[in-house]
């Protein structure tokens, strides 16, 4: 009887140790089921991180298209600037802008034709001294306004220097006189509009559009009014 006790012991000792040893080997520890989810979880997150660099990436490309859409027209402004600049760093006293051009005096001023006009546009170039300094504004208006005269044949264009009063009014209206022929000398030799079509001339002082009292005023009066009639 006791040897049957004993075995029967030994039976129920061999079979919880292979229950044991079954259900360590097939069910997952904590360690094991923490590692999983760690291992899961940085894939979803790697998953994440990639989705939002892609969609980083489209929203770049759809900036750079956009951008690069909306500087279009100023890069080929910037190129027909740099052209141009190439030619002739500045309209200067080296060139002879009053060749060919009728005798106009304080006195003797053209007349320019009263009421609306066909268009018109004002300037405030930038000058080195005395002499004009090219810039994107002017060039790509030279486009426009050759187009402009190409389409319009009948149209002529009139180019007035304005000053502020600092000075003598004689000395302020030559000084106009020379500025509006520096914009007339551009757009005739170097963009090809025929001369008969634009007459340059000053007002001098006499048509400010602020006040000379200030800096700011006179320097709005210091303009450029090309004006198509």
């Amino acid at each position: 009887m006791k040897g049957f006790l004993g075995a029967f012991l030994v039976f129920l000792l061999w079979s919880f140790t292979c229950i044991y040893y079954v259900s360590t080997r097939t069910s997952p520890s904590v360690a094991d089921l923490d590692s999983t989810s760690t291992r899961e979880s940085q894939v979803k997150l790697n998953a994440a991180n990639t989705g939002k660099i892609n969609k980083s990436k489209s929203i770049t490309n759809e900036l750079h298209i956009d951008s690069t859409t909306n500087t279009h027209i100023d890069r080929e402004a910037s190129i027909l600037l740099a052209e141009e600049i190439q030619k002739s760093i500045a309209i200067s006293d080296t060139i002879d802008i009053t060749k060919d051009e009728p005798i106009i005096t304080f006195e003797n001023e053209f007349d320019i034709p009263d009421g609306p006009s066909f268009s018109s546009k004002v300037f405030y170039p930038r000058y080195n001294n005395t002499d004009l300094i090219l810039d994107k504004e002017l060039v790509a208006y030279a486009s426009e306004l050759k187009q402009l005269l190409k389409n319009n044949p009948n149209k002529k264009v009139t180019i007035l220097g304005h000053t502020d009063n600092v000075g003598s009014d004689r000395d302020n209206f030559t000084t106009g006189l020379k500025k509006s022929r520096q914009i007339k000398w551009y757009l005739t030799a170097r963009r090809g509009i025929p001369r008969s079509k634009i007459t340059a001339t000053s007002r001098g002082e006499e048509e400010p559009i602020a006040s000379n009292n200030t800096v700011s005023g006179r320097r709005q009066n210091n303009r450029i009014e090309i004006i198509v009639d």
